[in-house]
């Protein structure tokens, strides 16, 4: 289990900029930059019918903290890490490192056939451990990108290459905020991107070939998102659509000129994401 938790500023590059969201999800420029809506307080069962309210948690003042009450180096490392958990199975290494603080959230990975429910149960048993261990409550996240990326059976419906327009996007990503704020899942670890090149490996998964698609789409799919509390995720930033070979798998080279990097890392600040996830390409000066 310990080999499967990611570091996530320093080893998976994943969550790196945090913006300020309102109630209803919208950026707040006032707000410090490293708080984000999580989600609903409590979140309703899937088949529970009560309207329910987000809210957004704020860190606590440590300057006005008695020193005894200043967590622990092991909780200040540990809210800075992600773990794997695999939904349906038990997991009491992870739940207790939840439980004493020492992880900040958790990936989600489920079955095919996984239901709703068991989403939901699973969810709220780890946001309880960490409520009776006093920590803050966990990012929940999840790779729903739609399409051949899709870890819950619900929406996105449609591959992100299919969206064509930001109306579709938008709707795609309505029912999806809707879906994954049902189960208690935060942060959506979508949408992709990255500039979609000729024999590009991540063309199946990213939302156009051009910067000004991925600006519109990327927005478009942002905003809805999260007006539903949960914090859309642009990847991978600096953009991966030049690369042929799949960084999961193997290492790729992003050779492009210096012009045509800025211009395909700009859709990641044009959509307004939450947060983004960095990606482990090699990106030679030029």
């Amino acid at each position: 289990m310990v080999a499967g938790l990611l570091a996530v500023f320093a080893v998976a590059g994943l969550l790196v900029a945090l913006r300020g969201l309102t109630s209803d999800g919208k950026p707040d420029g006032r707000r410090a930059a490293a708080e984000i809506t999580l989600g609903t307080e409590s979140v309703p069962h899937p088949n529970a019918r009560a309207s329910h309210a987000s809210t957004t948690p704020h860190a606590p003042d440590a300057r006005q903290a008695p020193v005894s009450r200043l967590p622990s180096a092991a909780k200040v490392v540990g809210q800075t890490i992600i773990g794997r958990f695999d939904v349906g199975r038990a997991d009491p290494e992870l739940r207790a490192r939840v439980r004493r603080g020492e992880v900040g959230g958790v990936i989600l990975f489920a079955p095919a056939d996984v239901s709703a429910g068991t989403v939901w149960s699973t969810v709220r048993a780890l946001q309880r451990e960490a409520e009776n261990g006093g920590n803050p409550r966990l990012l929940v996240a999840v790779d729903q990108e739609g399409g051949e990326v899709k870890r819950l059976p619900g929406p996105p419906r449609i591959s992100p290459p299919d969206f064509s327009t930001a109306d579709r996007a938008a709707s795609d990503s309505e029912a999806t905020g809707q879906y994954l704020s049902g189960l208690g899942v935060n942060v959506d670890l979508a949408p992709v991107m990255d500039v979609a090149h000729p024999g590009s490996a991540i063309a199946t998964r990213s939302l156009g070939n051009t910067p000004r698609a991925d600006s519109t789409l990327g927005r478009a799919f942002s905003q809805a998102l999260e007006s539903h509390g949960v914090a859309a995720t642009g990847k991978h930033f600096p953009g991966l659509g030049a690369a042929s070979v799949n960084t999961d798998v193997g290492q790729a080279t992003i050779a492009l000129p210096s012009e045509r990097l800025v211009e395909e890392a700009h859709p990641f600040i044009a959509a307004g994401a939450s947060l983004l996830m960095v990606s482990n390409a090699n990106v030679p000066r030029t």
